[in-house]
């Protein structure tokens, strides 16, 4: 025996807040990454900026003071961290180690301002991006200018170096329009700052990975302390509503075991009682009693299977016939009583299910068709091969309600008893089964359930 009552919906409740609490963290904490990224972007391309002025003033220093070219560009090889080209006026590539041909990038950095850009890489010209020299010479950065003499003497060689970096979260270097300000006075600095520990393009990019490695590990490590965390201050919080259902769970079940023979007994001896010497009032009593222990009864048998039921019950072809013509008389004393008609149509159908279950469904529906409808009034029951239809023309269903009825514990009509649990075992019954089941109803016009099968 499996309970239908079990901590599977505790469990489904704390997934579904641990879900709600994850999602609200990855976003706030997603956000926080995010601008870490950002910031750790921002350091990154401006060691570059820096390391790349640094080498540019480099470049320039050694043509500058070296007399012989060939000489210069080779000491420049064995001290310049980055790629770089020389082009001379003609644009005939003098030196090149940049991981493009050199030839096609002077006549693009002069469209584009000294900046050309191809793939995830960049290549500048600082002798026409001015920008760079500008930020980097002004608040927050304050770099004492570059020396005149030595880019007058540059500039007479008529000479361009190209500097390759790599393309750092799509940063790109606006084109300088305005004439060089003058900055205000600040603390003497070196020409050359050695800001970073970053020493090629290479390692820009393993730096670069490096911080998208460590904000995604940083990321998800965070999403998991705080979904352990998160977890057991839900069970935590949950326990004593777990423990609370547990004992109503075991009230239950001992109770509707209790009840079984003592309303065994009651049935009984309803059923055996001779009434045939019985007055008009006291025939009128016993009948009360046989409708209050049928009513008992019913919900009895819902309750077991609501506690009790079989995850693999035996099934049989059942004859449905026979079996609702049955249920039909068991009935007969509640139609009776609200003096209802029913009409019937019934054709020869099987089904291959559970004797017991398909017993609980048919007698929810005729119990739902009597006690949502009026005196007097009518109930059809049709069924025929794979087909059952149970019509009334009762109380109904509004259309708010109507997606609900289903649900375990709805109720929609308060002048009349019930937990709300009849309909949702029949939705259950026929989702073993795959009965396939639907519902019309118009309120004020009565109610039309129709089950399907193969």
């Amino acid at each position: 025996m499996q309970k239908l009552l079990d901590s599977k919906k505790f469990d489904t409740t704390i997934l579904k807040i641990l879900l709600l609490y994850l999602s609200t963290s990855a976003i706030f904490l997603g956000i926080i990454f995010f601008v870490m990224y950002e910031r750790g972007l921002h350091t990154l391309r401006t060691q570059q900026l820096i390391q790349m002025r640094n080498e540019y003033i480099n470049i320039i220093t050694h043509l500058s003071e070296e007399q012989d070219l060939n000489k210069a560009i080779a000491t420049l090889k064995d001290e310049v961290n980055l790629p770089f080209a020389l082009i001379d006026e003609d644009n005939h590539v003098l030196f090149s180690n940049l991981s493009i041909n050199a030839e096609s990038i002077p006549k693009s950095t002069r469209q584009d301002n000294g900046f050309y850009r191809q793939g995830d890489l960049i290549f500048i010209d600082l002798w026409q991006n001015r920008s760079i020299e500008y930020m980097l010479t002004h608040p927050p950065f304050n770099f004492t200018k570059r020396p005149k003499a030595i880019f007058k003497h540059f500039e007479k060689l008529k000479m361009r170096v190209i500097l390759q970096g790599v393309m750092i979260g799509g940063f790109r270097f606006e084109a300088f329009k305005n004439k060089m300000e003058e900055s205000k006075p600040s603390a003497p600095q070196s020409f050359i700052w050695q800001t970073s520990t970053l020493q090629s393009s290479t390692s820009i990019q393993d730096e670069l990975f490096s911080l998208r490695v460590g904000i995604i590990a940083s990321l998800l490590f965070c999403l998991m302390l705080v979904g352990v965390i998160a977890y057991f201050l839900v069970k935590l919080a949950l326990k004593p509503l777990h423990d609370k259902f547990n004992t109503l769970e075991r009230f239950i079940k001992d109770s509707t075991h209790e009840i079984n023979t003592p309303l065994s007994v009651i049935l009984l001896s309803v059923q055996k009682f001779d009434t045939h010497n019985l007055s008009e009032s006291n025939l009128k009593k016993m009948t009360h009693i046989k409708l209050a222990a049928q009513n008992l009864n019913h919900l009895y048998q819902n309750l077991i299977f609501f506690n009790f039921y079989q995850s693999n019950p035996q099934t049989q072809n059942i004859d449905l016939k026979a079996l609702i013509s049955q249920r039909i008389d068991y009935f007969n004393p509640l139609l009776a009583q609200k003096s209802i008609t029913l009409e019937s149509r019934l054709s020869d159908a099987q089904i291959l299910a559970n004797p017991d279950e398909i017993q609980i469904l048919i007698d929810n529906l005729l119990s739902n068709a009597i006690k949502y409808n009026n005196k007097q009034g009518q109930i059809f029951i049709t069924l025929q091969k794979g087909f059952l239809e149970v019509r009334d023309n009762g109380y109904g269903i509004s259309k708010q309600n109507l997606e609900s009825i289903f649900t375990r514990y709805s109720r929609f009509n308060n002048n009349q008893g019930g937990f709300g649990i009849g309909l949702s075992l029949v939705r259950e019954i026929c989702e073993r089964y795959d009965i396939d089941i639907t519902c019309q109803s118009e309120e004020g016009h009565g109610s039309c359930f129709v089950l399907k099968w193969k």
